[in-house]
């Protein structure tokens, strides 16, 4: 794996949250993470500001720096870059070799951000003879047995080679395993911090039968058949194997949130169309902007379709975006119950609570109703104003972050929108209690709504 600049960059993050795809990684120019090359602190993770800092754990390059412990690794820079300081690549060089038995930097002085200074074909910066001869003599075991693996976000990185992190005890924080196989004994010892759920696939290890198991304090035992997972979950008394998979109506790597993670796979952007003519037209708009939004920021085409078009039996597994709110939107009663959150002409609710008013704006997503593993993402305000207000939320751009839910009035200023009126996180059932929530002034206990309403 190697990139240079940004490239650079996103080989150290794609290597740190992916380290089992690789033998060896070598980033050139490349910087570690937003705040280091932006020189910008990070906010203290108090009141609401730590609900969204928690979204940007996987870009955190340093905290998940253990993560290559197991690759090669090869550093390149010039000491005269004047885009990417060096300042990086010698800050990762200092924090590797606390504990990493393999790596190498090269820094060549007088050189800047984009050099070449050999006469033989190719450029040096990215073309290094000496890094494609490092690559060469590095292979990924085919069976390690020892891992050790950490993870801010299992919607974003949750395996690594035989064992996963499916879900967190606190969600959107770091997550560790330490795991120990012993072929000879069919034996799997793991220690976790963070885990909730984890899953083993011992095939690369030793044939089915009796796998003997300690998970931290707990000792257990089962028969395996050879191919299927080991599913096991952290309960009071301690760990439990579980039968099967686990419940996919809870919270796992493809259906985990935060809202961003409704972009991960195919999706469909729907408006509304039965709102009056200015809430359709900026719902229509909103859709439309996110849709160009995609083709030059991500270089994928984004389906639009109106409401009445929306078929939701077409393709129950897609992820669905909804622009609008209930009344003028009639896909939220497709594929979203409003139990948990909802938004509607002005009015939004979320964690039984309920925010009336103009130009309110939100965010927030859901499992989608009658999917297994796909979610519904809402872009939605209580009128035309809360709407249009929406696009202030750059959420394709990259090291942005946002919650499971947010609520807004107002523009934002530095940090913490001026205007935020709520933001949470779901709990491990995608519940509202057992999850983490912020509200600011102005919501009252929701008013419980007419069960027999139909939309």
């Amino acid at each position: 794996l190697t990139g240079h600049s940004m490239g650079g960059h996103g080989a150290w993050n794609v290597a740190v949250n992916h380290p089992g795809l690789f033998a060896a990684v070598g980033p050139s120019a490349g910087w570690i993470s937003f705040s280091s090359y932006a020189r910008r602190p990070a906010p203290a993770a108090t009141g609401p500001d730590r609900l969204f800092l928690r979204g940007h754990g996987p870009s955190d390059t340093l905290s998940l720096k253990e993560n290559l412990r197991d690759l090669g690794i090869f550093i390149i820079h010039g000491d005269a870059d004047d885009n990417v300081p060096v300042t990086e690549a010698r800050t990762m060089v200092k924090e590797l070799g606390s504990f990493h038995k393999d790596f190498v930097y090269r820094e060549f002085p007088g050189m800047g951000h984009w050099w070449d200074a050999s006469k033989e074909p190719g450029t040096d910066c990215v073309d290094l003879p000496e890094l494609f001869d490092f690559f060469a003599r590095r292979r990924r075991a085919s069976a390690p047995r020892q891992l050790e693996f950490r993870t801010h976000s299992p919607a974003v990185s949750s395996t690594h080679r035989w064992i996963s992190i499916l879900c967190q005890e606190e969600l959107l924080s770091l997550s560790e395993v330490k795991a120990r196989a012993v072929p000879g004994l069919s034996r799997i010892e793991v220690s976790t911090r963070n885990v909730f759920r984890l899953s083993l696939d011992p095939a690369c290890l030793f044939a089915r039968g009796l796998v003997a198991l300690k998970i931290d304090e707990t000792e257990t035992e089962t028969e395996w058949d050879g191919s299927s997972l080991i599913c096991l979950e952290k309960g009071s008394e301690g760990w439990k194997v579980l039968g099967g998979p686990p419940d996919p109506a809870w919270k796992n790597p493809v259906r985990y949130g935060p809202f961003k993670q409704a972009f991960y796979r195919r999706f469909i952007m729907v408006y509304g169309t039965a709102g009056t003519a200015e809430e359709n037209a900026a719902a229509l708009d909103r859709a439309r902007y996110d849709s160009a939004s995609w083709w030059y920021r991500a270089n994928g085409g984004a389906e639009i379709v109106p409401d009445a078009e929306f078929d939701p039996a077409a393709d129950p597994e897609r992820n669905v975006v909804l622009y609008g709110h209930r009344s003028m939107n009639s896909a939220f009663g497709k594929v979203l119950d409003r139990d948990e959150a909802d938004v509607d002409r002005g009015e939004v609710r979320a964690a039984g609570k309920a925010l009336k008013g103009v130009g309110i704006s939100c965010l927030y997503i859901r499992p989608r109703k009658g999917g297994t593993n796909a979610t519904v993402a809402v872009v939605g305000g209580t009128d035309p104003a809360g709407i249009r207000l929406t696009v202030i939320a750059p959420y394709f751009r990259s090291g942005v972050h946002y919650p499971d839910v947010t609520v807004w009035t107002g523009i934002p200023s530095p940090g913490v929108p001026a205007g935020l009126k709520a933001a949470g996180l779901f709990g491990k059932d995608w519940k509202s209690a057992g999850g983490e929530w912020w509200f600011g002034p102005g919501w009252a206990d929701e008013t419980p709504a007419d069960d027999d309403e139909e939309f």
